[in-house]
């Protein structure tokens, strides 16, 4: 483990229950594995603490469940995942805490988990963090104050988790980190995986941007990558995936590894589209998309292009070759089921120019209400839809309790 990686003796975990410690990782017995902190020295009772924490780049993201165990009984936080390669979560420790356990996914089979670093946050830091929301910061120090401690608990945990959007690139950076070979291991045979080519639409593009779309496949750590254009006359095999894109698009490092796993995960999905960015410096903001509904496709195209697609549903497009990268990823989506389609909950692309060439026929307003309740009413997506007024790590992290919808809450938002 790299020296700045390195958690302390108090932040090192080990099995608790249903885990087994492997050579290069753990392997879950179960889709409720726990693994327990050795010391409960980074975890100071009654006092405010912040953890970093990482799973592997190609593992699917889920929300940990932490548990403070008081005596026979226990209390718990589902925390942020790490969608953008670390999560981070701030909260208070119960005082009368005797152990700390935390379950990092809900699948069987082999995972990777480590706690990057841990520390204390003083109060006056906490109260700094959490004047984001002053409305919920007030209602936190009421309850305290009168001994209401789950209302205190719930407000503080909404308080400390607001970021207003302008200050995405600041709550991004210490959220991202760079990929570990020996910590972010594929979970498919990628000397057997298929061919990843992106395929680049560069009419009547300046050569820079050609080149930086190309510098960014040349940079993945999937190592079965083709950068072609569409004036190339591609040949693609049945087995190829495909990313369309334009000339300016970047791909994070780990874009193909991820959209590979994916489709070893699911082999039932056709297409697979993921999380977007926007802008530069000061102003790089997120797209954050929910889950795949035809129904919500109808009445917007959301998806874009940030997507993967098998190459033999090109074999049914005969003007693919012409087709922007967003009109053929939305005829697809246009002509894809309920089980065709997955989604990526990681911002794997950064697009060089806004999505262009779709559009929609108008339609009265309160067909697209109600499509959207429908919509909203999908428990994989229905967190997602209520926590959008508590910014950035609500987007994230919020979610039902467990006690209601336990698999739904998981799920990264």
């Amino acid at each position: 483990m790299p020296p700045s990686d390195a958690a302390s003796d108090a932040l090192t975990l080990e099995p608790a229950r249903d885990v087994r410690r492997e050579q290069d990782g753990f392997l879950a017995l179960s889709q409720e594995p726990w693994l327990r902190f050795c010391a409960l020295k980074g975890f100071p009772p009654g006092e405010f603490v912040e953890l970093r924490y990482a799973a592997s780049l190609y593992d699917a993201p889920i929300r940990p469940i932490l548990r403070f165990w008081t005596g026979e009984e226990f209390r718990e936080h589902i925390l942020p995942s790490s969608c953008e390669g670390a999560g981070i979560w701030i909260g208070r420790v119960p005082r009368e805490t005797s152990e700390v356990w935390i379950s990092p996914t809900n699948r069987t089979g082999p995972f990777n988990f480590r706690i990057l670093d841990g520390r204390r946050v003083n109060r006056f830091e906490a109260l700094r963090k959490a004047a984001a929301a002053p409305k919920r910061l007030f209602f936190a120090l009421s309850a305290d104050m009168v001994g209401l401690t789950e209302e205190a608990e719930l407000n503080w945990r909404w308080a400390l988790g607001a970021a207003p959007m302008s200050t995405y690139p600041a709550w991004r950076a210490p959220r991202t980190r760079g990929s570990d070979p020996r910590f972010d291991q594929p979970r498919s045979e990628w000397a057997k995986a298929p061919r990843l080519i992106a395929l680049v639409d560069g009419r009547g593009a300046a050569p820079r941007d050609i080149e930086t779309t190309r510098a960014s496949v040349a940079a993945q750590t999937y190592p079965h990558c083709a950068f072609v254009t569409t004036t190339d006359g591609a040949q693609f095999d049945a087995g190829d995936l495909v990313l369309p894109l334009i000339a300016g698009d970047r791909l994070a490092p780990d874009a193909c590894g991820c959209f590979v796993e994916h489709f070893a995960r699911h082999p039932q999905h056709a297409i697979a589209y993921a999380d977007e960015t926007v802008g530069e410096g000061d102003a790089l903001r997120p797209v954050y998309k929910p889950g795949w509904s035809a129904t919500l496709h109808r009445f917007e195209n959301y998806v874009g292009r940030a997507a993967c697609v098998r190459a033999s549903l090109l074999a049914a497009e005969s003007d693919w070759v012409e087709a922007s990268a967003d009109e053929l990823i939305d005829r697809l989506l246009s002509r894809a089921g309920y089980d065709d389609v997955g989604a990526l909950r990681r911002p794997l692309f950064r697009l060089g120019s806004a999505t262009r060439g779709i559009r929609r026929r108008r339609r009265a307003a309160p067909a697209f209400v109600s499509a959207w309740k429908r919509y909203a009413r999908d428990t994989t997506t229905s967190a997602r839809c209520a926590g959008l007024c508590f910014g950035l790590e609500a987007l994230r992290a919020g979610g039902e309790r467990r006690s209601t919808l336990y698999s739904a809450a998981r799920r990264p938002l």
